[in-house]
């Protein structure tokens, strides 16, 4: 019984072997008849994503089985017992004929970063079946190419031709969106070689998921070869666009092969083909960035076949017909819209999304004024929050698909959650009395942690005194397929928070201690305070005074509660509900309650409103009563701060000698030579020139020349004022060289430099240069490590300067790494120069700084990032940082995640110094270029038929800045264009917003209020 058992798995094992071997699956099988000698071979070892050499020699035999059409990393050796040598030689591929041909197969030292691996080889070969050599000098391992059994291909006729090579089918919007898979029915006797299938329809998986949505049909066909069964796999319209961005998918069917002797499944594979994207025709992509207030696209720009876009937003998008290159043209012939319910279009005739070309502001040669322009291949594309649903949009014959989704989360005016109550921009107004209360919705999903924080710091708002004035409360509503949650403002909000203007709710699947939210949503907050208010003055720097001449710029700002530790002045008023403001000219009419100090400002009363005040009792709050409208301000409590200490020390040494003799010479010019030689005990003959100048100068040269061959050779120049200089050149008996250059000032104090050569653990030369200073005492007080690896790798130099204090402690880090790429932009800070930094440096908390060269030396770019930031999974940010000033510029929405082995890649087309920071870092760089981004003008009066432009602050950068979106509440009084250019219409009051889209891809709201008169 047993043995018949013994036998069928025998069996079994064998034919899995031989249908591994025809299937195309490589495999390798070790003959154990006589020990094996000479060259080598078995499939490479793989760690962390890279090839290596297996160690075992009892893994390695002389015969290689692969199927036609396949590339495989291959492991070559030389075994002589059982000790291995990588083979690191030429190969070449013979035939049967002992002859070698290019169709026959190639084989070539494989490369990782530009270096060939040793004993690595990338091994491939044709169409034809056979026997073949793959051989050394002096020995060959041999090669067998089986006929494919089963596999993918381009027609129902299943010959090699036919093989899509590589396991890889690209495809398009017009072309192989047909292909077929086959395999050969009964392979031997016994066996059932069978797909899966559901309901008696084969299966078919994208990335080893089930795909069911019905973009990708397989069904049953007649096969032009005999003994094949052959499926034929379709592709859809939709297809492509299933995933916008992914261009490479793995869809698959799973082969099951049964034995019917034992009754039992005994190899269940899942044949994947990868199915790589190639989009033609009209294509769509996000601006890259914003130049003078006009959109472009660059060489870096992701284009796709779909979007999914919010609701109620205006994006401005860039059509392009994509051909033959990688860069679409511009796209500027009509478009036609159809909406998609079923397989049905319908062609759009409502407002339900409208595509206009976007219009630029262009300053043409000579002119004084610009001009407004078409932008070539963008379009404002607009969206109702009634208009949910799949829409076609056509370039001709070929489309791109736009979905327009209800948010996966958002913030809601009601608890009633549909796309009417979405808060239009992310902007909600409120004020004293309106719009305190408000909701935020997200689907409804398992494990997740929701919780409200604050804008500046991301930590819980929980403080002992504020707590209170947001309320984050879950509300039951009859909403199934959503989380609502309520959010309230209390009366002392604008206080609590400081004047935060921005408000968000973080998710994330239960973070560990001190581990960050995942995900944020943010709705910015604009209050619209009416009655009594108080607004800061500008301040004119030149003079050091207020500015009084006009009411300030941000009149709408939150003095409506406010904190201040100083004598402030202010301008008070009343604001009515369109925005005008009234001045207070007798400040008795206003009551304050608190211990208060408010006194009139008299210097200027040409213009009334303002005064000077002076709030007393640190941490008071004192409010401000005026015909019924009150404000608060809360003054709060001055900071301090403090400083440091600093130590030091040294050490000597000294020799013996056991003969010697002098001579003494007397200069013409005055100056005397003392020659002394002697002889140590041990053998080391030493050699002391000494030289007296007649200016007192004493010059002593002195060689020490050891039994072994080293020596030291030491020049000491002493000055009359004590100073002096010492030069040390040690030459160790490996012919290594070390020098110490040593100056020393007439006060004692002392700069030594060591120079000398090592080797690190990645085998590469150091050159290292130290660098001491020592005060009057001698006790150190700084040091200067300087490490020079001229080749950390082929194409790479690197540099690295460490400091440390007088007890040896390291105050900073740097290194400086030049790249040079021959090709393109794309440069790798790799995990192997990082370690050699590491090891360099004696810390991980060094920052490096990657110059990236073309192929004549001429630099790219440079990129920062700290090496302690580097680990694998870890999500970094690009910002462009101005080197002069510190300042932090956008690049784009983009995170760079840290490989798994360490490295990270950036490609940048503009010369500049840039950054990768973390996602904690990078909140706080967006946080300060927020708080600029803010109106030149709050507020305007303008005369009917006459314009005004919508201006931002002197203090906000436009390179931080992708779009602008302007709207007005109201046409009849006031239109905005495009570019910001508000036109008045008809006596009355509007508000014009801005919605500001930065290149991260957030958004900020700001509001100027337009009186027309």
């Amino acid at each position: 019984m047993r043995k018949g058992l013994k036998k069928s798995a025998a069996f079994l094992l064998a034919v899995c072997m031989i249908f591994s071997l025809f299937a195309g699956v490589p495999m390798s099988v070790k003959a154990d008849e006589e020990p094996l000698n000479g060259l080598v071979t078995i499939w490479a070892e793989w760690n962390e994503g890279f090839p290596g050499l297996p160690v075992d020699p009892e893994v390695y035999c002389k015969v290689l089985e692969i199927g036609p059409k396949k590339t495989g990393i291959v492991a070559f050796a030389t075994m002589e017992g059982d000790s291995l040598t990588p083979y690191t030689g030429e190969l070449s591929i013979k035939n049967e004929e002992g002859t070698a041909a290019s169709s026959d197969g190639t084989i070539q030292k494989h490369m990782e970063d530009g270096v060939a691996v040793e004993g690595i080889y990338d091994v491939k070969f044709g169409v034809e079946s056979g026997i073949y050599t793959i051989c050394s000098d002096d020995d060959s391992v041999t090669v067998t190419i089986g006929e494919i059994q089963e596999g993918f291909f381009s027609s129902n006729e299943i010959s090699v031709e036919n093989y899509i090579d590589e396991q890889r089918l690209v495809y398009t919007e017009s072309s192989n969106n047909e292909f077929y898979f086959a395999y050969k029915t009964n392979p031997c006797e016994g066996l059932t070689y069978s797909i899966e299938t559901s309901d008696g329809e084969p299966v078919l998986y994208l990335n080893e998921e089930v795909f069911a949505d019905g973009s990708a049909t397989i069904t049953k066909t007649e096969s032009a070869t005999a003994g094949f069964e052959v499926y034929k796999i379709t592709l859809g319209k939709d297809f492509a666009y299933a995933d916008y961005g992914n261009f490479y998918k793995e869809l698959g069917i799973k082969l099951i092969l049964t034995a019917s002797e034992v009754g039992t499944e005994i190899n269940s594979e899942l044949k994947k083909i990868g199915l790589e994207w190639k989009q033609e025709g009209l294509v769509l992509a996000w601006p890259d960035d914003w130049n003078d207030d006009e959109p472009f696209v660059t060489g870096e720009t992701e284009y796709g076949k779909y979007l999914e876009l919010n609701p109620k937003i205006t994006h401005v998008l860039y059509f392009g017909t994509m051909g033959d290159g990688d860069i679409p043209v511009p796209y500027t012939e009509g478009l036609t819209i159809k909406k998609v319910e079923g397989n049905e279009e319908s062609i759009i005739t409502t407002d339900e999304i409208t595509i206009d070309p976007h219009v630029c502001e262009v300053w043409n040669e000579g002119s004084e004024e610009p001009v407004e322009e078409e932008c070539e291949g963008f379009y404002d594309v607009y969206l109702t929050g009634n208009a949910s649903g799949t829409y076609r949009v056509y370039g001709g014959t070929s489309f791109i698909t736009v979905k327009i989704v209800e948010p996966e989360c958002g913030f809601y005016s009601t608890s009633t959650i549909n796309t009417e109550n979405y808060i239009n921009e992310q902007c909600l107004e409120y004020s004293e009395t309106s719009n305190r209360t408000f909701y935020f919705a997200i689907k409804k999903d398992e494990g997740i942690t929701r919780t409200i924080v604050r804008q500046d710091d991301g930590t819980l708002f929980d403080s002992d005194n504020n707590k209170d004035e947001v309320r984050f409360e879950q509300v039951n509503t009859s909403d199934e397929n959503h989380d609502v949650y309520k959010i309230t403002l209390g009366d002392k909000f604008e206080a609590a928070w400081n004047n935060q203007d921005f408000f968000n709710v973080k998710l994330n699947t239960a973070p560990a201690d001190g581990e960050p939210y995942e995900n944020e949503f943010t709705v910015e907050l604009c209050l619209n305070p009416v009655g009594l208010v108080a607004i800061r003055p500008d301040w004119d720097d030149e003079n050091n005074c207020a500015v009084y001449s006009h009411i300030p710029e941000n009149d709408r700002s939150i003095w409506k509660s406010f904190g201040m530790d100083q004598t402030q002045i202010l301008y008070f008023g009343v604001r009515d509900a369109d925005g005008s403001i009234t001045p207070i000219e007798d400040m008795s009419a206003v009551t304050i309650s608190g211990n208060a100090n408010i006194q009139k400002y008299e210097q200027n009363n040409a213009v009334p409103g303002f005064y000077e005040i002076t709030l007393l009792d640190y941490g008071k709050e004192y409010t401000f009563t005026y015909n019924g409208s009150s404000f608060r301000i809360y003054n709060t409590t001055p900071s301090s701060s403090g400083g440091g200490t600093t130590t030091g020390g040294g050490t000597t040494s000294g020799g013996s000698t056991s003969d010697s003799n002098t001579t003494t010479e007397t200069k013409p010019d005055g100056s005397t030579v003392e020659t002394t030689t002697e002889t140590k005990s041990d053998g080391t003959k030493v050699e002391t020139i000494t030289e007296t100048k007649t200016d007192g100068t004493k010059v002593e040269t002195s060689t020490e020349t050891k039994t072994d061959g080293s020596k030291v050779e030491t020049s000491t120049e002493t000055k009359t004022d004590g100073s002096k200089t010492e030069n040390i050149v040690e030459t160790a008996a490996d012919g290594s060289v070390k020098t110490t250059e040593t100056v020393t000032k007439a006060d004692g104090s002392a700069t030594k430099t060591e120079k000398e050569s090592e080797t690190n653990t990645k085998g590469k030369e150091v050159a290292v240069t130290t660098t001491t200073k020592t005060d009057t005492t001698g006790a150190v007080t700084s040091v200067t490590e300087k490490s020079v690896i001229e080749k950390s790798s082929a194409t790479t130099s690197t540099t690295v300067t460490v400091k440390k204090n007088g007890e040896g402690t390291i105050t900073s880090a740097s290194a400086n790494v030049a790249k040079k790429v021959n090709s393109g932009n794309k440069a790798t800070v790799s995990a192997s120069i990082v370690s050699q930094i590491i090891e360099a440096a004696g810390t991980e908390s060094v920052s490096v700084t990657m110059t990236v060269k073309d192929s004549e030396g001429k630099t790219k770019y440079k990129v920062k990032v700290e090496a302690e930031n580097l680990q694998a999974g870890e999500e970094l940010f690009i910002y462009k940082l101005n080197t002069k000033t510190g300042e932090y510029t956008m690049v784009n929405a983009k995170s760079y995640e840290v490989s798994e082995s360490g490295n990270v890649s950036v490609s940048m087309t503009k010369k500049a110094t840039y950054e990768l920071v973390t996602a904690e870092d990078a909140a706080q760089i967006d946080k300060q270029i927020k708080s600029t981004i803010k109106p030149k003008k709050s507020s305007a009066d303008v005369k009917p038929g006459k314009s005004t432009d919508f201006a931002l602050s002197s203090k906000a950068n436009e390179d931080n800045i992708k779009s602008i979106t302007y709207t007005t509440s109201k046409k009849s009084v006031a239109t905005v264009s495009k570019d910001g250019k508000i036109t008045a219409k008809g006596k009355g009051t509007v508000t014009v917003t801005a919605k500001v889209t930065l290149k991260n891809g957030t958004t900020k709201t700001i509001k100027m209020t337009i009186k027309v008169k």
